[in-house]
């Protein structure tokens, strides 16, 4: 995000829903790639919010990271390439990634550095724009959801807890 007009995004919390929508495809021309995920209600019943949670921000991590390792690999003409990842997290503590995927595609687990941060869209431009990807992701199922089952004013009650 560094030299874009993005590099001074605010904490998304802190935007309006109308500047958040005109901002979510301008962090996606300028995102290098992005996974939202979608964790059902039945597998949060299931788990729990917060170990649902962290499996949205598990399974982006390394489908993201996957991604990027066959990009690399590709570019560089090699079978597979080494890669070096920094991953930042909003919150206090880190999805436990799954190991045994990653080594699939050559990618060890020291080689990637896992940070979480509290409050972490105020302190990082990417955390903020993987949080308005996030919201207005969000925003726009829940608007689906409205249209679909109009009797239960689903749109009138979106936000950060659904």
């Amino acid at each position: 995000m560094k030299d874009t007009p993005l590099s001074i995004l605010p904490d998304s919390k802190q935007l309006s829903e109308k500047k958040r929508d005109m901002l979510y495809p301008i962090v996606q021309q300028h995102a290098v790639g992005y996974v939202v995920a979608e964790i059902p209600a039945a597998v949060i019943d299931q788990v729990n919010i917060l170990q649902a949670t962290m499996l949205g921000m598990r399974l982006c991590t390394e489908e993201l990271l996957v991604v990027v390792a066959e990009h690399v690999a590709r570019a560089t003409n090699a079978v597979s390439c080494p890669i070096q990842a920094q991953i930042l997290f909003d919150g206090n503590r880190c999805p436990e990634l799954d190991c045994k995927r990653l080594a699939a595609s050559k990618i060890t687990q020291s080689a990637i550095d896992c940070q979480a941060w509290v409050k972490g869209d105020a302190r990082h431009t990417s955390i903020a724009a993987a949080s308005i990807l996030a919201k207005v992701s969000r925003d726009q199922t829940m608007y689906d959801l409205d249209s679909q089952y109009p009797q239960y004013g689903i749109a009138k009650h979106k936000g950060y807890p659904t």
